[in-house]
């Protein structure tokens, strides 16, 4: 007697049917073969293999008929609820590559194999998880899981550097007339 796999990883809440084998293919026991799990607060298991995963946890399901069984080990883990980029926007320079940070909730989820794509391929190339700035414009990075149930987007700004220059030096700008203007107006108060 075999089971198919010597673990399996399941999400909670779903099921699956339980594949074995047995020898010599002829046997006359077959139908006396049943299954158990030694935790269904983990995952239960009827009589033909039947496993629903029940809560977060690890457990032994073992299938047997008269002198000989098989075990393997189930490993339920929650579904993915969120993923949420570390910054919702970016700019980058041509020629730029950025890694892609986020956070996935909870972290230890079965679905977490993530795709990262952009929508214009002309401005941003997606490879894994860095982005490359290969075009000037704007455009999305989309973020999901493999089953397409969780997704999120960073906005994504495309800049010449010294279009990105500019921009710095008239920040700087700004920020010398702020902090100056904070000075009179506290002489002026004081």
């Amino acid at each position: 007697l075999r089971l198919e796999d010597d673990c399996i990883e399941i999400g909670e809440g779903d099921q699956i049917r339980l594949e074995y084998d047995f020898l010599p293919v002829n046997a006359d026991n077959e139908d006396t073969i049943e299954f158990e799990s030694d935790n269904s607060a983990v995952a239960a298991v009827d009589k033909y293999g039947n496993l629903r995963a029940v809560g977060r946890g690890v457990c032994t399901v073992r299938c047997y008929a008269e002198q000989v069984s098989a075990g393997c080990r189930c490993i339920v883990k929650p579904h993915l609820k969120s993923v949420v980029p570390e910054a919702a926007e970016i700019t980058m320079v041509y020629g730029q590559e950025q890694e892609i940070k986020i956070k996935l909730s909870p972290a230890n989820c079965i679905d977490d194999q993530m795709v990262f794509s952009s929508m214009d391929m002309q401005i941003v190339n997606v490879v894994g998880r860095k982005a490359k700035a290969v075009g000037v414009g704007n455009t999305r990075i989309i973020i999901q899981n493999r089953e397409e149930t969780v997704r999120a987007e960073i906005a994504v700004c495309v800049m010449a550097e010294k279009e990105l220059n500019e921009m710095e030096e008239q920040s700087e700008k700004n920020t010398d007339i702020k902090s100056k203007k904070k000075s009179w107006l506290s002489r002026l108060f004081h």
